[in-house]
Parts: C-alpha cells; structure tokens; sequence
C-alpha cells in the first residue's frame, strides 16, 4: 500500500500511476482510496483499476484530498512503483 499525503488539501480529478517496467508489469489489480471518517467508517474506495504498467491514468470526479492511498490487490511478481502524481484544474504534485 502507497500513501499520498499532501501538506494541505487540494481538488484532484485524476491520478497517474506508473510501475517501474524495468522490473516487469505486475500490478493485475488495484484501488485507490480516501481515509475513512469517523471510527466506525470504512475506507472510501474511489477508483478500482487493472494493469498499470507504464502508466495508468485514472479519473476521478473532483474530490478536496489532503490522503490518499494505493493498494494493489493482485500482482503476479513484486510490485515497484516508478511514480504517483496527483492532478487536478489547478493542481500537479
């Protein structure tokens, strides 16, 4: 799992994920998430996706996000992680 903290919260509409595809493609699942409010929340699944491989770029509706978390859910092999960037209308980290 991967988190993404920014220092402030921000509007985000898309996410780029990219394996390191020097050490292969083996991301086969995946969801991106926001933490869960409240002791007795879960975790709000945003976006479900399959192979990353060089670059995956999911959308999202626009969401104010200070967290954020990756978590493969099926790979065939170790997953590396080249770069995650966040972006939105006024927004690129």
């Amino acid at each position: 799992c991967w988190t993404v903290e920014l220092e402030e919260r921000a509007l985000v509409d898309h996410i780029v994920l990219q394996e390191d595809i020097r050490f292969g493609e083996h991301i086969r699942e995946f969801k991106i998430y926001l933490p869960a409010y409240g002791s007795k929340s879960k975790p709000i699944v945003i976006h479900k996706g399959e192979a990353v491989g060089h670059k995956a770029i999911c959308q999202i509706p626009p969401l104010a996000v200070k967290t954020m978390y990756i978590e493969v859910e099926k790979a065939d092999g170790d997953v590396t992680m080249r770069d995650i960037e966040l972006h939105g209308t006024k927004l690129n980290y």
